[in-house]
């Protein structure tokens, strides 16, 4: 008999998928997904040195909100973020 073996999320927080603009020092890009703890986010960089591992940059994410009175705002996430990971697209 074969028993179905599940293995845990290894992901501490939820990740959303989302796709929201995304500002770094002379670079714009946009969020593959969020969670509270990271953002997997693509930018087109001529210097890849810039994005590292070991990394600490700004940044800021742009999102649409709507109120509660159906009003539409910006909002802007501003923040740093350590670079753990990079990879290169050809």
């Amino acid at each position: 008999m074969l028993a179905k073996v599940k293995y845990p999320y290894r992901r501490r927080n939820q990740r959303l998928n989302a796709v929201l603009e995304i500002s770094l020092p002379n670079h714009k890009g946009k969020t593959n997904n969020v969670s509270t703890t990271g953002v997997s986010f693509e930018v087109i960089a001529d210097d890849i040195d810039a994005f590292r591992p070991g990394t600490i940059i700004p940044l800021e994410i742009t999102t649409i909100n709507t109120t509660h009175g159906s009003k539409i705002k910006n909002l802007r996430l501003s923040g740093e973020g350590l670079i753990i990971s990079r990879e290169v697209a050809n």
